[in-house]
């Protein structure tokens, strides 16, 4: 599996930097919006690039001190950036961490990158805050906003079909393991068409790819970071793990292992919820015999697993929660009015 990951990311990478014949070198819309971080000269700068329904922002800032800033932050969170529509309304937001880095040194210039989707024919706006504090002891007077004028960018709407059997926006899955053995979460980051990719510190990443026959999947214990594999990962990568039309009874095979869907009209009961309209997925695999549910809007929500067609089946995996990250910073920032408020 690293290698087949590994191996396709090799060969993007020479797609991209390579010459080909009838290669188009487009010039993509740049607007930026800086100002000084109110201190002893430090420059803040917000690039914006939009390729299609793609809003692709980079943030820098630049000490021109003799003097190395610290990056005291409040969770280690370093930014907050915003896309909106014209009329204000928040259409994604996203946290910019400090990570491993806890000072900009003297005279240095450093930058940190986010990628938005906008899927509408219009402009959009590009709003950001910055999260450092400042001591008092220290002579850095270090604002909240530094951004003096939003940033307008023009977007356009591009369709792209639903993936089933999968989210179709940004959400973090928390799954128990058996009853003793913990948890573990899988984040749903990346999206490209029928293609949906997940991380988890746990198993590394998943993608499911919707294909007219069925849904397909990889999995790769690999930590490939930031990279988004499904610009790159064909079907013939992966495997099949749903197959279409949902037909009742039908069969397929990956490598020695035997598959059937086994049922398509069912209610399974998770620690989450009880969820409606499931299919069965039943994998033999010599003498272990696994049952996969998944919800045709959520994906999978249980597993189970049989040592013997004589025991019981016993859960194995099952969801336990739902977390839009998008909700909870929204819940915070509404605390925090609140208590400026009072």
């Amino acid at each position: 599996m690293k290698k087949m990951l590994i191996g396709s990311l090799a060969s993007s990478l020479l797609l991209i930097s390579g010459c080909q014949v009838g290669e188009q070198h487009v010039n993509i819309p740049s607007v930026k919006a800086e100002a000084e971080v109110k201190n002893y000269n430090v420059n803040y700068d917000l690039d914006v690039h939009t390729e299609g329904n793609k809003v692709k922002v980079t943030i820098a800032m630049e000490n021109k001190t003799n003097d190395p800033i610290p990056l005291v932050t409040n969770n280690g969170q370093l930014f907050l950036v915003k896309l909106l529509k014209k009329d204000g309304t928040v259409l994604e937001k996203e946290i910019i961490d400090q990570r491993d880095r806890k000072q900009i040194l003297r005279k240095e210039k450093v930058s940190w990158e986010v990628e938005f989707e906008a899927n509408i024919d219009d402009e959009v706006v590009v709003e950001s805050d910055l999260l450092l504090k400042s001591k008092k002891y220290q002579k850095y007077n270090l604002e909240s906003a530094v951004q003096k004028e939003p940033v307008i960018a023009s977007t356009k709407k591009i369709e792209t079909p639903k993936i089933a059997f999968a989210p179709d926006k940004k959400l973090i899955y928390t799954y128990e393991v058996g009853k003793k053995e913990g948890y573990i979460q899988q984040e749903f980051q990346n999206f490209d068409g029928n293609k949906v990719q997940s991380f988890s510190k746990q198993n590394g990443v998943r993608i499911y790819s919707q294909e007219s026959d069925g849904i397909y999947y990889l999995s790769s214990s690999d930590s490939v970071g930031d990279i988004d594999a499904t610009t790159f990962i064909q079907k013939d990568e992966m495997n099949k793990i749903i197959p279409y039309p949902l037909v009742e009874g039908s069969t397929w095979t990956v490598g020695k292992k035997k598959y059937r869907l086994s049922d398509t009209n069912l209610k399974v009961k998770t620690p989450l919820d009880t969820f409606d309209d499931c299919i069965e997925v039943t994998e033999v695999d010599k003498k272990v015999t696994r049952y996969y549910y998944y919800q045709k809007d959520i994906g999978l929500v249980k597993i189970k697993r049989a040592r013997s067609k004589f025991l019981p089946a016993k859960t194995e995996l099952q969801l336990v929660e739902i977390k839009d990250p998008m909700k909870k910073q929204e819940g915070k920032e509404k605390k925090v009015k609140e208590a400026n408020k009072k």
